[in-house]
Order: structure tokens, then C-alpha cells, then sequence
């Protein structure tokens, strides 16, 4: 099931005031970038993080912005965490 721009305010408040158009784009984008084969059922909430990285770096979301030391965004650590869930170790080609 596609997470849909409603979906994705719901599950990240903090960007509920982002305009539908935005968040679409991102969403769009991320699923576009995203390989069912890879994330599985994990696929959508792998979505949601990375549009949520890829929303809170632009600069309508400064204010969502939560960056850690090194510079990432707290959106990103959970995509990665995701990434390496479903899509870590040796793969065969």
C-alpha cells in the first residue's frame, strides 16, 4: 500500500502544516528511488523516511530540521537503520 501525502502528515506531525504539493513530490521521488524487491514490506516506512529527510533539507522544512552531530538528519539514521534491516549484507547478482 503506497503511503499517500494524508498518511504521511499523520505519521510525521511535524510536517503537517507542508504544503500536499511538497510532500507528494517527496513522496513521489522516494518511491521512485525505493526498490520493493529490496524493502519489502518495510517499503513504505522506508518512504516515509527518506521523503521526510528529503522535505526537512530543503528550506520550507527548516523548521522540521532535526540534524545531528555529524550533520544528518534524525530521518536519515532511520532510513539507514531500515536500509540496513532489509537490505544489508551480500546480495547476489
Amino acid at each position: 500500500m503506497a503511503l499517500t501525502a494524508t498518511g504521511f502528515k499523520t505519521a510525521f506531525a511535524e510536517f503537517s502544516s507542508a504544503p500536499t504539493q511538497v510532500v507528494q513530490r517527496a513522496l513521489d521521488e522516494s518511491y521512485r528511488e525505493l526498490s520493493p524487491d529490496v524493502f519489502g514490506e518495510r517499503l513504505d516506512d522506508a518512504v516515509g523516511y527518506l521523503a521526510a529527510h528529503k522535505i526537512s533539507t530543503a528550506p520550507f522544512g527548516t523548521q522540521a530540521r532535526m540534524v545531528t552531530d555529524d550533520k544528518t538528519t534524525t530521518y536519515m539514521i532511520e532510513f539507514d537503520r531500515i536500509a540496513d534491516q532489509c537490505a544489508g549484507g551480500p546480495w547476489l547478482m
